[in-house]
């Protein structure tokens, strides 16, 4: 069993680079979307093998192991096009594909429904078409993990589940809160980050970790066991 951490990674203050380093100190593999340049450094240091995109301007998709991937491949997602003339740095329509021991590993940045100040609205419809696309063409190999945020909360939305239904996924996060959002109401936690498993592949002790904000939404870090039956 490999020890695994994954973030989306947040810009709130208190989610910095102690806060990560010490989530990667028993980690075998990290996975993290919207990571900047800061806490790609981080995982640089800390990982002998790092495989990484850019999915914005500033911020990257990355899977790191101690481990050698093989069959490592990026794939433009539908929107891709649509999310770089956003300008939105959250923004993103990518994936990145592994193999890492006999497990394949796709690690996602979706495209989110929001209009944009600048006059480009993205709908809900071209969400459900990156995840569409992912399902239909990335998948592989029997023994797959994908990883990243579905952008729908407190439940997957009919459109996206229609998408997802017939392959049969195994959903490990539906539980976990992942995500807080901090407002004149207080502090409330979501399920916003996934990790959909198809084959043999088993997901064990789950447990996410708790940054409190001050203000505005914050993604937290969350770690799991991942292997073979």
């Amino acid at each position: 069993m490999y020890n695994v951490t994954q973030w989306n990674c947040s810009r709130r203050r208190e989610c910095n680079e102690e806060y990560l380093e010490k989530r990667l100190i028993d980690s075998d593999i990290c996975i993290m979307q919207r990571c900047p340049e800061r806490f790609l450094n981080i995982v640089k240091n800390k990982f002998q093998h790092v495989f990484y995109e850019l999915h914005s301007r500033d911020y990257y998709l990355v899977i790191a192991s101690n481990f050698e991937p093989t069959q490592k491949e990026i794939h433009k997602l539908p929107n891709y096009d649509l999310s770089m003339e956003t300008k939105d740095e959250f923004q993103g329509s990518l994936a990145q594909s592994v193999e890492i021991n006999g497990i394949q590993l796709i690690n996602f940045q979706i495209i989110y429904d929001y209009k944009h100040e600048n006059g480009i609205e993205v709908k809900n419809s071209d969400r459900v078409l990156d995840i569409k696309y992912i399902v239909d063409n990335l998948i592989k190999n029997k023994n797959c993990v994908i990883t990243g945020d579905l952008h729908k909360e407190p439940d997957l939305d009919d459109a996206t589940r229609e998408v997802l239904d017939p392959h049969n996924f195994k959903s490990h996060t539906d539980c976990l809160i992942t995500f807080s959002r901090t407002d004149d109401y207080g502090t409330r936690g979501s399920r916003h980050d996934r990790v959909l498993t198809k084959g043999d592949v088993e997901i064990s002790d789950l447990e996410s970790y708790i940054r409190t904000n001050r203000d505005g939404n914050a993604h937290w870090i969350f770690t799991y066991k991942m292997g073979l039956n």
